[in-house]
C-alpha cells in the first residue's frame, strides 16, 4: 500500500508542476540551425557542404537558416538560402558541377551576408531596442 501511495505521489507531481519555463540559454542552444528542405542528390550534395562550413564556423549568425530546393524544366534544381523568410542566396545546381563545394562557398557567403544585415539593423535609427 505505501508503495502504491509513493507511486501515486510522484506521478501527481509530476503531472501538476509545470516544466521550467524557457531561459535565455534554452533559446541560445535552437539558434543557428539549418533546416535542410532539398530532395534530390544535387540539392543534398549542396547541403552537406553548406553544413559543413556552418557547423564548422562556429554555427554562423544566431538565426534559423533554411536551404529549400526548386525544380528547375531543365536538368538541374534551383536552390534557395532562405534567412527572416527572406532570400539570402539562390544557385542554380547542375549535375557538371562540384555541388558540395558551391554549399561550402554559399555558406560562406551567407554567413556573411547575415553578419551585415545585423550590423545593418542595429544601425538603423528607425528601429526601437525591442524591434530587432
Amino acid at each position: 500500500m505505501k508503495r502504491l501511495l509513493f507511486f501515486f505521489s510522484v506521478t501527481f507531481s509530476t503531472l501538476v508542476y509545470p516544466a521550467p519555463h524557457t531561459t535565455e540559454k534554452n533559446l541560445d542552444e535552437l539558434s543557428g540551425i539549418v533546416i535542410n528542405r532539398s530532395y534530390s542528390p544535387l540539392g543534398k550534395d549542396f547541403f552537406y557542404g553548406f553544413s559543413q562550413v556552418w557547423l564548422n564556423k562556429g554555427r554562423g549568425p544566431n538565426q534559423v537558416v533554411t536551404v529549400q530546393e526548386h525544380n528547375t524544366a531543365v536538368n538541374g534544381s534551383y536552390i534557395s538560402v532562405i534567412a527572416d523568410r527572406n532570400p539570402v542566396y539562390q544557385v542554380r545546381l547542375n549535375r557538371r558541377q562540384d555541388n558540395a563545394e558551391t554549399g561550402r562557398q554559399a555558406a560562406k557567403f551567407v554567413m556573411q551576408r547575415l553578419r551585415t544585415l545585423v550590423v545593418n539593423r542595429s544601425n538603423s535609427v528607425d528601429l526601437a531596442d525591442d524591434e530587432f
